[in-house]
């Protein structure tokens, strides 16, 4: 009777036990989302306009994003887009992740897709006519 007790027992508490690491894994790709963002903003505030240096720099931190989930946009007080030929007005820079999805191996359950918020960093862009 004690061995059924503990069989009992101990299928629900391994499942948390195995499941532990999964979570903690969401957890850093969360963090990893976050910092990616802050770092391809910093990096998009000194670059020209949508240098390819700044999503190289946010998959140094983030290996598996594609160019889907990168979303940068550059803004300008009063006026509706920033272009190429005007550059220098634009004066803040927005990067953000969209559509990551990340998935989640529970034992003995099927995997989830926990999709991740969109997040959003914004840094007033500076002119230093950096090559990126």
């Amino acid at each position: 009777m004690a061995a059924l007790e503990l069989a009992a027992a101990m299928v629900p508490f391994m499942v948390l036990v195995l499941a532990l690491p999964e979570f903690c894994k969401l957890a850093w790709a969360w963090n990893a989302a976050s910092e990616a963002t802050l770092l391809g903003a910093r990096k998009a505030a000194v670059c020209g306009l949508n240098s390819a240096a700044i999503k190289t720099r946010m998959r140094e931190v983030m290996p598996w994003l594609q160019d889907d989930n990168i979303v940068i946009a550059y803004e300008r007080p009063g006026a509706t887009s920033c272009t190429a030929s005007g550059a220098t007005a634009c004066r803040v820079v927005q990067v953000s992740l969209s559509g990551y999805q990340q998935t989640v191996a529970l034992p003995m359950l099927p995997a989830l897709t926990v999709p991740l918020p969109s997040f959003t960093t914004s840094l007033p862009r500076e002119f230093m006519d950096s090559s990126c």
